[in-house]
């Protein structure tokens, strides 16, 4: 690592990925990237740090797993990346974090990957549903405006389950640390 504060980012995946409900809903996920349609877009909403970004990283991996050509879309993608994603010839799952933020850019993800052979899935990630009812009424957001959203909530509730989740992070940073 080029800095220990990069293992505090939630795609070095440094902290187990835990909880009943986030297992639960990574399986209810990836039956949603595997359904037998062509273009599917998920809103998966909650506060900052309650793990939008890990799921989506642990979702990514999964379906990676399963030969899809998964990830993370960028702030500024290269020109091209469109054009090679309409080429590809496996399903796609692009995870948008901080969706609303990149608006433009999810009109061209949803024109293209509709335009796909294969199946293509867009999971936005977001803090709050409120915004999405400000998209321009075009008909590639659609797709967006009326996909299902989800609503992450805290993996732990309880004092002792918080206690053993910073007990896991705490012996998980400290073995990337001895490396």
């Amino acid at each position: 690592w080029a800095s220990p504060a990069m293992l505090l980012r939630a795609h070095a995946c440094v902290v187990p990925f835990r909880g009943r409900s986030r297992h639960e809903l990574l399986n209810e996920l990836v039956g949603w990237c595997t359904a037998a349609q062509p273009f599917g877009a998920r809103l998966l909403t909650g506060a900052s740090g309650q793990g939008k970004t890990r799921l989506g990283e642990e979702l990514i991996r999964r379906v990676s797993a399963m030969g899809w050509v998964a990830g993370r879309v960028v702030d500024r993608p290269p020109a091209d990346a469109l054009a090679a994603l309409a080429m590809l010839d496996r399903p796609v799952l692009l995870v948008v974090d901080e969706a609303v933020a990149r608006r433009e850019l999810l009109g061209h993800l949803v024109t293209t990957g509709r335009s796909r052979n294969q199946p293509v899935r867009l999971l936005l990630l977001a803090r709050a549903t409120a915004y999405w009812a400000d998209l321009p009424a075009r008909p590639q957001f659609s797709s967006i405006t009326t996909a299902p959203a989800g609503r992450l909530e805290p993996a732990e509730h309880e004092p002792d389950g918080r206690l053993d989740a910073w007990r896991d992070a705490a012996v998980a940073f400290a073995s990337q640390l001895a490396r």
